[in-house]
């Protein structure tokens, strides 16, 4: 349990890393370019690994195809979604919104994989979503209001994120030799062939010119949030849901909003709101209760 923990922090300490510059590039350029090119560093980093490590695919057709359909739902429409609500709502409010994830996966892992929470793990759940209620109560108190369609989106988004992590977790439980590396290759080329879909069929993404336009420090911020936010976020992640119980993992997305919150205080140089430390403290006994199952 440890180790899925551990990978489920460093996974949701990068993505809400990239996700702060996300938002940041979607609003300057757009979402769909940032989509695609996020999308399209992760899987030239995670091919260039895999040619490195001479790795030899495990996987079968089928299991391929699962990956394929999970990034393509997962990581192109999904994030779409959910970049579209970062933009409307800030990262902060959009990655609470994982905390409703427990509820999806648990559903999905009951019917799909007849996975039954042990109890302790199931008062971590309550905790952690108590958590994302809090937060986002404080996000409440500071705007004064709800934005609907940016809600919408997000909700959307991480609905069809969670969709992608039931069928990437079912091909885990098929074949016990994939490793996150390559299962995290099919799912970017899931990725990459909805945007080039997207590319022919609906708009053009003008990935090299729009990137060349930006100044230096952007290239290079971009770049890094990327990395981080894509790339890595995906490798820890997938190794987390490769180990440790989909809804556990799941619920471990109520760190995101926390980390969210310090880059967000960082940069503003104003303490959090008394209401995050009482959500801080909620994400602490639930990692208790899971470190105990």
């Amino acid at each position: 349990m440890y180790e899925v923990l551990t990978y489920s922090l460093l996974a949701n300490l990068t993505f809400s890393f990239g996700s702060f510059y996300f938002t940041i590039y979607s609003k300057k350029i757009s979402v769909l370019w940032m989509n695609a090119f996020k999308a399209s560093v992760s899987f030239l980093v995670i091919t260039l690994l895999l040619i490195l490590n001479q790795h030899v695919f495990t996987a079968s057709l089928v299991e391929k195809t699962y990956l394929l359909v999970s990034g393509f739902v997962g990581l192109c429409i999904g994030d779409l979604f959910l970049l579209e609500g970062m933009k409307s709502l800030g990262s902060s409010r959009v990655i609470m919104m994982f905390g409703l994830s427990p509820f999806f996966t648990g559903i999905g892992s009951y019917f799909f994989f007849n996975s039954v929470l042990p109890l302790k793990v199931i008062f971590g759940v309550c905790f952690m979503v108590l958590c994302f209620y809090l937060l986002s109560l404080e996000r409440y108190k500071a705007s004064g209001h709800w934005h609907l369609k940016g809600i919408l989106m997000g909700l959307t988004g991480v609905l069809l994120d969670d969709v992608g992590q039931l069928l990437t977790k079912e091909t885990f439980n098929e074949n016990l030799k994939l490793n996150s590396l390559e299962a995290n290759f099919f799912r970017a080329s899931g990725a990459i062939i909805g945007f080039i879909f997207i590319h022919i069929i609906y708009r053009k993404i003008n990935l090299k010119r729009e990137f060349f336009k930006l100044k230096p420090k952007d290239k290079s911020l971009v770049l890094i949030a990327s990395f981080f936010g894509a790339f890595l976020s995906l490798y820890f992640y997938l190794k987390s849901v490769s180990l440790g119980h989909l809804s556990v993992v799941s619920s471990m997305a109520g760190t995101g909003p926390l980390f969210a919150e310090i880059f967000e205080s960082v940069r503003t140089k104003k303490a959090p709101h008394p209401l995050w430390w009482i959500a801080f403290m909620c994400f602490l006994f639930a990692l208790y209760l899971f470190a105990m199952t």
